[in-house]
C-alpha cells in the first residue's frame, strides 16, 4: 500500500470525525487508491457523468421482474443510436408511436433472433389510430 506523500486529513463535523464510508473513502482518495478524477467526497459519486449504460438508465427504476429488465435492457443495447432531443412537455402521440415501436421492433426481431427475442414478443396494445397525429399536425401548420 502507497504511503501519502502528506498527512491524512479527518473531516470533522458537528458529531465528531465523520462517518466511515466517508472517511474511508477520503483515505482511499488521499493515499491515490481512487482514479485522478475521482469526486472529491463520496457524496458526489452518486453524480453520473457521460453517457450511461443502457442497464444503469434501466436500473434507474424499480422493475420487479428480471426477465423485463433484461428485455428492456436488450432493446435499449439493439436501437443502439444515441439521440438528443429537446421535449417542452410528454406528448401522448409521441409517447405512443415509442411504445407501438417497442411492440413491433421486437416482433420483427423474433423473426430473425427467435431464441432472443421470441418469448417476450406480445401483441401490441396501442392501435395505428393512438398515433394519429394529425391534430398536432394541424396546430403547427405542418400537413
Amino acid at each position: 500500500m502507497p504511503v501519502a506523500d502528506g498527512p491524512v486529513t479527518l473531516r470533522r463535523t458537528a458529531r465528531g470525525v465523520s462517518g466511515g464510508g466517508t472517511l474511508s473513502y477520503a483515505w482511499l482518495r488521499e493515499l491515490g487508491h481512487l482514479p485522478a478524477d475521482a469526486p472529491t467526497t463520496s457524496r458526489f459519486l452518486e453524480r453520473v457523468t457521460g453517457q450511461l449504460t443502457c442497464a444503469q438508465l434501466v436500473d434507474r427504476h424499480p422493475l420487479a421482474s428480471g426477465p423485463i429488465r433484461a428485455l428492456i435492457v436488450d432493446y435499449l443495447a439493439e436501437r443502439g443510436a444515441v439521440e438528443e432531443t429537446v421535449v417542452e412537455r410528454a406528448d401522448r402521440v409521441m409517447i405512443f408511436i415509442a411504445v407501438r415501436a417497442f411492440y413491433l421492433d421486437t416482433a420483427r426481431w423474433a423473426g430473425e433472433e427467435p431464441g432472443r427475442w421470441g418469448p417476450r414478443v406480445a401483441p401490441c396494445p396501442i392501435k395505428v389510430a393512438g398515433t394519429a397525429d394529425r391534430k398536432r399536425l394541424t396546430r403547427t401548420g405542418t400537413d
